[in-house]
């Protein structure tokens, strides 16, 4: 009977020293710090709804539809009328409105340059690019797949070019010449996006990848109807063939960021958010150190955190529990830092509202000296990190 293999004295040494090497600070370096502290403030049970962004994950996959069309600024609002609830934004108010009117004027000018230039002068140098680009996004979905990643052709599309029209024709042929060219565009172009959007298919989650499939099914007719010489080709309404390809290339790209961002946020859920919880607590400590300039053991430097001190002082003498409670009892302790600490001296406190009600520096607001009633507290240094969260509680609890 043969003796199971022992472990190799070497091979134990090696994994020790792997380990002694490890630097959880440097590990937590490469994160950024809001994101630590998202993920510290999130439940184990909650991981899946962690985003790379920090806004929700997105619920409606875009659909190459008239909206569509019209926030990228493809169709006029002549064209497609959006509805009221389609301009709203989300309920984001007039300031979000103008901007979003600037991206969608800025997404028309970009997308007419080369639509124009497929048009007036057979010019798809902006396409390739696009298309290029498209290629390279759909390679970073799947980096360490370098076998599948000349499926995607980048030669072929170098080599692409349109038919070009007669510029001897006379004008009894311009009408047919333009036709020509416009089934031309559809013909060179289209397949190229076909194939890019079935591997996108592939590699999208369930739910994404219908829409997606239904463009491939949109484009595929187009295409047929454009090899078949029909005149009119089964394009959307108010779309020519050279802004079908615009559009859908920009359709393309969308869904493409779309899926990175969620395979990045499922990383981010499944793996490197028990890691960041692991090591989370103390990055955070080292950079508060670092930020406010507290070392080990430093409980004595009244200097370096001020605003968390006054903080402290006040929770204890307005909390209404004794002090030999406090210190005899965490429970207690912890209750109170809840309640008095935080609830009343921090998201509640009225005191003081007619100045800024959160300093990102931590500084003591200025009080009247005619006022008989305790300086306001602004968020002290423990909690710097919280300011934003701070500042929506504040907005959404305002009467």
């Amino acid at each position: 009977m043969s003796t199971p293999p022992q472990p190799s004295p070497a091979n134990d040494g090696e994994k020790q020293e792997q380990q002694e090497q490890f630097n959880p600070i440097a590990f937590m370096s490469n994160f950024d710090p809001e994101l630590v502290h998202r993920v510290l403030l999130t439940d184990p049970s909650d991981y899946a709804g962690l985003t790379m962004s920090g806004q929700p994950r997105l619920v409606d996959t875009p659909s190459y539809n008239a909206q569509f069309l019209w926030e990228n600024g493809f169709i006029s609002d002549q064209e497609s009328p959006p509805s009221s609830e389609e301009t709203e934004g989300g309920g984001q108010g007039a300031g979000n409105e103008v901007a979003l009117q600037m991206a969608r004027t800025m997404k028309r000018a970009f997308h007419a340059a080369i639509v124009e230039a497929v048009d007036s002068r057979n010019d798809i140098a902006d396409v390739k690019a696009l298309i290029l680009e498209l290629h390279e996004k759909m390679r970073g979905l799947i980096p360490s797949r370098a076998d599948l990643h000349d499926i995607l052709s980048d030669d072929d599309v170098h080599r692409m070019n349109l038919v070009a029209g007669d510029d001897d024709a006379s004008s009894d042929r311009d009408g047919e010449t333009r036709t020509a060219n416009a089934r031309s565009i559809l013909i060179v172009v289209l397949p190229h996006l076909i194939k890019a959007a079935g591997a996108l298919v592939r590699l999208e989650s369930e739910d994404r990848s219908v829409t997606t499939s239904c463009w491939i099914e949109m484009a595929t007719r187009v295409l047929n109807s454009a090899v078949e010489n029909v005149d009119a080709p089964d394009l959307p309404p108010d779309i020519s063939p050279a802004t079908f390809v615009v559009s859908s290339l920009t359709y393309l790209h969308i869904k493409a960021d779309l899926c990175a961002s969620d395979i990045a946020d499922y990383h981010l859920s499944t793996v490197l958010a028990p890691q960041i919880a692991t090591h989370g607590p103390e990055y955070e400590r080292a950079l508060f150190q670092q930020r406010f300039g507290v070392g080990d053991g430093d409980t004595d430097n009244d200097e370096s955190t001020p605003i968390t001190r006054q903080w402290i002082k006040r929770t204890v003498d307005e909390c209404g529990v004794s002090r030999q409670e406090l210190l005899s009892n965490e429970e207690r302790r912890v209750t109170v830092l809840q309640t008095s600490g935080w609830v009343n001296l921090i998201l509640f406190q009225t005191t003081g509202e007619g100045h800024d009600d959160v300093e990102q520096e931590g500084n003591v607001a200025e009080t009247s000296e005619a006022s008989q009633v305790q300086p306001f507290i602004h968020v002290p240094e423990v909690l710097q990190s919280d300011i934003s969260n701070l500042r929506s509680i504040r907005e959404t609890t305002k009467m």
